[in-house]
């Protein structure tokens, strides 16, 4: 199977387990708060959603290797950290726009603050639905742009191995030309 349709496949399975426990509780189709049913589903819900992840973010992070070496046959400079270093700067952005979103949303449904708020309880239902239909849409418009974005990655595997062979050949016609000219 291809990395494209690995992180493809990972980000969905992701976005399915992460989505999958908020839409039944809105349609109240999950079990009640403190049962031990809700524990094991959401427990469950975790591991298989961080499954999808570990392939995801594993097939992702081989992509960009590959992209680095295309890079790298393309402009003749070999420049993997800048790439790594965009892609965790990129995390770190999202992370923080994460939360601005989060925040404002919140103010948006009217999430209450302050010391009279203790647990879910404190919390009128209403609320709770509020935040449930903002997160739901909010994380499966993020999930459909990043499998949109990645749909577009178009190195195959045969390609790769074609650029890993010209590099090879640069490198040893390079060292070739280096070592004659000392001689």
């Amino acid at each position: 199977m291809s990395k494209h349709v690995t992180v493809l496949f990972g980000t969905s399975w992701f976005a399915v387990f992460e989505l999958t426990p908020v839409v039944l509780r809105l349609l109240g189709w999950f079990p009640e708060n403190g049962t031990a049913e809700l524990f094991w589903i959401l427990l469950a819900a975790r591991f298989f959603m961080g499954l999808g992840a570990i392939q995801s973010n594993v097939s992702f992070n081989s992509m960009m290797a590959d992209i680095t070496d295309q890079h790298e046959l393309e402009t003749g400079r070999r420049q993997e950290g800048i790439f790594f270093g965009a892609i965790s700067f990129s995390a770190k952005g999202t992370s923080g726009l994460g939360n601005l979103v989060a925040g404002v949303g919140l103010d948006v449904i009217a999430w209450p603050r302050g010391a009279d708020v203790r647990s879910a309880a404190d919390v009128a239902p209403e609320t709770i639905v509020h935040l449930g239909i903002l997160y739901g849409p909010m994380v499966g418009v993020f999930a459909i742009v990043a499998l949109w974005c990645l749909s577009h990655y178009d190195l195959t595997r045969e390609r790769h191995a074609e650029i890993r062979t010209e590099l090879v050949e640069r490198k040893r016609l390079k060292r070739e030309s280096t070592e004659g000219m000392r001689s």
